[in-house]
């Protein structure tokens, strides 16, 4: 299940604070600027309601960390998580099999960036897309939301990430009014 805060100005941080485990609450206070700390513990708040509601699970989660420092619940390892946050919203992905989630900003389109990350192909799809800044934010979000997925995290291998990505679904969701598009990654069974 998918869970969304795209309210990030209204969000009460010393409220959220004092909902999270120790752990997250300190790794929220090492971002410098306010918004990037209510951004960190929106995104583990939404992991809490999801758990909350689809498992009954009420404690704070707190976190192991698997192959490649990708996070699991402890306790829980038939429940799989992702969390991804931008400027604009913060996310959580909750499921009973491996996903990955990916939340990016809109912005604008930046042709050395995308020689950087993407493939001849991906290039010329995204120049000849009615919204390159779009495009490129949709391929970048279906990469990173593959990488967390696996737990990598970013390779040398952006360019060719997607050649062979037949054994995953992408769903992505464009949220133009909110400058924001968000992908969510998953194995095929």
């Amino acid at each position: 299940m998918l869970y969304i805060n795209d309210h990030i100005d209204n969000f009460d941080l010393e409220k959220g604070l004092a909902q999270v485990s120790p752990e997250r609450r300190e790794y929220a206070l090492r971002y410098r600027k306010r918004h990037d700390q209510c951004l960190c513990v929106a995104a583990y708040m939404l992991l809490r309601e999801g758990l909350a509601k689809e498992y009954g699970i009420t404690d704070m989660p707190v976190f192991t960390y698997g192959h490649h420092g990708k996070p699991q619940l402890l306790g829980h390892p038939d429940i799989h998580f992702n969390i991804s946050h931008c400027d604009e919203a913060a996310a959580c992905i909750i499921s009973d099999h491996p996903v990955g989630i990916d939340v990016e900003s809109i912005k604008p389109f930046d042709p050395d960036l995308a020689a950087e990350t993407m493939n001849e192909k991906e290039i010329r799809d995204i120049l000849s897309s009615p919204n390159p800044s779009i495009s490129f934010t949709r391929l970048w979000t279906m990469k990173e939301s593959l990488l967390k997925l696996t737990g990598e995290g970013i390779t040398n291998n952006l360019h060719n990430l997607l050649n062979d990505s037949s054994n995953f679904i992408f769903t992505t969701q464009e949220f133009i009014s909110k400058h924001f598009v968000l992908t969510i990654c998953e194995m095929k069974k």
